[in-house]
């Protein structure tokens, strides 16, 4: 009765992990030489030498673990299963011991004849249905604190599955940065293709800008050739004309005045005009010259401008040198002199700080001494378990493989050890590539500000860049609308030439014309009988005409009979048309009439044209002479302004191939930086790339390898919770089987004492007879001491015996733990190998 009441005393596992303690606690762990440290531990505490090896191996995990390994969780679930399979074991070899108990005390009974007290066997009985009641209650305990073990298994599990997702979520937050790194390389790269394309149509306009010089020069070209031609049929109109200024100089002569007023007016406005195109010019020349300079000042004053920079950064180091030495050497001069009276603030500060630090001392004592409050009740723990053990091991002489328990004990502690070491060192390790994961986020992102920052320089030179060429466009759209002014100036006056060339060569066709006409006239009254002749051949042809026209009619009346006689319906439309060429027919009449009367008149009209041209031709051999001064000056003025057109010209083309000579450098320089920056992007592109790949391989990894684990302990518990539930089957059934022996034991029991019952009232009623029964008395007190003594021993020997089995109980789960932990060790490294062997 003791031991079962100090077995129901025992404490549980999850007494000693107090919920109070910090997760730190876990991170203290003892090396495995302090466990198997035997001699070093106090032995002055007393302990119940009644629990045997089960208290410690109930109370081993002392150190809390707050869910950091499932695996230690299921060994030690594997271990309370095992244990419950012993005490169902040693509850039955009690009973079996009882009973053979019983039968001794029996048998000894029958072979002594002693008389046997039937309430005192059903006393017997009965306390062992209640210790049997009591013991399943306790099971049943057990079992539902196995239900809550599993349960809190299973909350750890989630929490490590909520652990593996938030590792996730990580990663898909690292994935989202390496999109959005992506993303921003390709804005970056679309912005230098943008500019590329600025480029090229800059490259563009270049090109018609080229096109419009060249068709200018064209345009130079067909004007000069225009004016060779000019020049030339102006000496053939000089060579013509000096035939007929011999016949017409005296008409001339009189018209002489009029001219060279006319001249001089002319000569005076195009003087004019050649003054202002000068001015113009120069004025454009003194821009461009003042541009020239005020871009080589803007240059000079840049780099000077870059000079004071660099001197006032220097100059900027070196006072912040100053400075530096300058507050050292003060520092130096306090603490050599030793400044007793400091300032206000700065003891206050002083004052702060020391408070500061003492609170953290507080803070720091309390800690360490909490930590040491929980490192001596470990100790002490552990100090306990050794003593027991030592002390079980010690006393059980039976017990001959005591050495083999102790290696197996130390080896579950080791592998303790070791797992706690590595859970620890896998939170560090995932603690540092989160460091490092954070550190190159941090780095990357000051790459893309220094990149960002670089490009902004580069943006802004481009612009610079860009404006330097809308000022140099400016400069060759103002000197392209000179060119422009030029060449209508010079198309003008070639157009006047031109014009006034035609009008030499009318005046001359005219003059030549009316010439003809006069002598052709002239011939013409000596031929005007030939002339009746021919006139008379006209109306002979007229009247073949008209006879032509008739045949014509018939043809067309011919045509309307078939019509008619195909359409009738057409009548009234076909005497319209016979109606109108009856019209036309009078008309054709009288235009006969009309030429003959004109034949009669022509005599008289040849006359009157004759007067009539030769007036005209008066006034126009002085408009021609007029018009020929008038070429010949502006002939010259044309000249001179090709000339200086020529000029320009050669100003614009030298300009023009500066231009381009300054567009080719700038282009070069944009495709040098756009070449080191695309080449700089690509590069810490790639790597990235190769450093988000390592690392996302890295978690990958990390990921399958907490996946099986996470496999691996939710098929232990699996397999746990099917051993449990076969051993709760087994329970059952072994006590349904206990309860119908125990119930029919106790009816064989009833029916015994009522047979003892009568035999006892038969032998009391012949003592009674007798006169026996004090006799009778002395010999039931001396069996009631022999069969105590008896029961004794028994006892004895139940209690080391259960103690031996417990300790091999102990062993066997021990031993079955290591060997699972060594499978389970050779499967992992099994399925590791086929996973590396997959991807190569």
């Amino acid at each position: 009765m003791e031991r079962r009441g100090f077995r129901e005393k025992l404490t549980a596992p999850s007494d000693f992990t107090s919920a109070n303690v910090e997760r730190e606690s876990n991170l203290n762990l003892m090396p495995p030489s302090h466990f198997t440290a035997s001699g070093s531990v106090p032995r002055s505490q007393p302990t119940p030498t009644a629990s045997g090896p089960r208290f410690a191996a109930r109370v081993m995990p002392t150190a809390p673990t707050l869910a950091v390994d499932p695996w230690l969780d299921i060994a030690r679930a594997k271990q309370e299963i095992l244990e419950l399979r012993e005490e169902n074991q040693r509850l039955l070899e009690e009973r079996e011991d009882a009973g053979s108990s019983a039968a001794q005390h029996r048998s000894y009974a029958s072979r002594h004849k002693l008389p046997v007290d039937r309430g005192l066997l059903d006393s017997e009985w009965r306390l062992e249905l209640d210790r049997l009641r009591a013991e399943c209650e306790r099971l049943r305990g057990q079992v539902e604190t196995l239900r809550d073990n599993a349960a809190r298994h299973r909350e750890e599990m989630r929490d490590r599955e909520s652990a593996v997702h938030r590792q996730n979520h990580e990663m898909q937050e690292v994935r989202t940065e390496l999109c959005r790194v992506r993303t921003e390389l390709g804005q970056k790269v679309s912005q230098l293709a943008q500019k590329c394309e600025e480029s090229e149509r800059l490259h563009a306009q270049q090109k018609e800008f080229d096109k419009e010089r060249e068709r200018f020069l064209r345009d130079l070209e067909s004007s000069r050739i225009c004016a060779q031609e000019l020049e030339e049929q102006r000496l053939q109109a000089e060579e013509e004309a000096r035939f007929e200024l011999t016949q017409l100089q005296e008409k001339l002569e009189e018209a002489h005045g009029e001219y060279q007023t006319r001249t001089q007016q002319l000569s005076n406005g195009h003087s004019a005009e050649i003054d202002a195109v000068n001015q113009s010019n120069n004025e454009l020349l003194s821009r461009l010259n003042d541009a020239t300079q005020e871009v080589t000042s803007l240059k000079t004053h840049l780099h000077e401008v870059c000079t004071e920079k660099d001197e006032v950064h220097k100059q900027l180091i070196q006072l912040s040198q100053d400075f530096e030495a300058q507050a050292e050497t003060v520092q130096s001069l306090r603490t050599y002199i030793g400044q007793l009276t400091p300032e206000h603030g700065l003891e206050e500060r002083l004052n702060e700080r020391v408070q500061r630090l003492e609170e953290e001392k507080e803070a720091l004592q309390m800690s360490l001494e909490l930590l040491n409050v929980r490192l001596t009740s470990v100790n002490d723990i552990l100090a306990i378990q050794e003593k027991e053990l030592s002390e079980e091991m010690a006393c059980d002489c039976l017990l001959r493989d005591g050495s083999k328990g102790s290696r197996l004990l130390s080896q579950w502690r080791q592998k303790v050890f070791v797992l706690l070491v590595q859970l620890r060192s896998k939170d560090l390790q995932l603690r540092g590539e989160k460091n490092t994961l954070q550190t190159t986020i941090s780095a990357l992102r000051e790459e893309m500000e220094r990149e960002k920052s670089q490009l902004c320089v580069v943006q802004h030179s481009l612009q610079d860049r860009e404006a330097q060429l809308d000022l140099q466009r400016l400069h060759t759209q103002a000197l392209e609308r000179d060119l422009t002014s030029l060449t209508e100036e010079t198309e003008r006056l070639r157009e006047e030439r031109q014009l006034s060339g035609k009008k030499m060569k009318d005046i001359i066709e005219t003059v030549q014309r009316y010439a003809a006409l006069f002598e052709g006239k002239v011939a013409e009254m000596e031929l005007v009988p030939a002339r009746l002749s021919s006139l008379g051949q006209r109306l002979t042809f007229a009247a073949r005409r008209i006879d032509t026209t008739h045949g014509l009619l018939m043809r067309k009346e011919a045509l309307w009979k078939v019509q008619q006689a195909a359409k009738t319906s057409e009548n009234l439309s076909e005497s319209k048309c016979i109606v109108d060429l009856q019209t036309e027919v009078a008309l054709l009449s009288k235009d006969r009439d009309r030429l003959a009367q004109e034949l009669k008149c022509t005599p008289e009209l040849i006359r009157s044209a004759l007067t009539d041209l030769q007036e005209k031709f008066d006034s126009e051999v002085g408009l021609l002479t007029e018009a020929l001064s008038r070429t010949q000056e502006e002939a010259q003025v044309s000249e001179t302004s090709r000339v200086g057109a020529e000029l320009q010209r050669k100003q614009l083309e030298e300009r023009c191939v500066q231009q381009e000579d300054l567009l080719v450098q700038l282009r070069e320089e944009v495709l040098l930086k756009q070449d080191e920056t695309e080449k700089a992007l690509q590069e810490k592109v790639s790597e990235c790339e190769i450093r988000c790949v390592k690392q996302v391989r890295a978690m990958e990894s990390e990921l399958n390898t907490a996946r099986r684990e996470h496999t691996k302990a939710v098929v232990a518990l699996r397999q746990c919770e099917r051993r449990a539930e076969r051993e709760r089957e087994q329970e059952r059934a072994a006590h349904t089987l206990l309860t119908e022996q125990a119930q029919q034991e106790i009816a064989q029991l009833h029916k015994q004492l009522k047979e003892k019952d009568k035999e006892r009232n038969l032998l009391l009623a012949v003592l009674h007879e007798q006169g026996l029964l004090s006799e009778y008395k002395r010999m039931r007190r001396s069996a009631l001491s022999t069969s105590q003594a008896l029961e004794e021993p028994p006892e004895k020997s139940t209690q080391s015996h259960d103690h031996l089995l417990s300790v091999l109980g102990d062993l066997q789960t021990l031993s079955a733990a290591l060997i699972n932990s060594s499978d389970e060790e050779v499967e992992e490294s099994d399925i590791s190998d086929q996973q590396a062997a997959e991807p190569s």
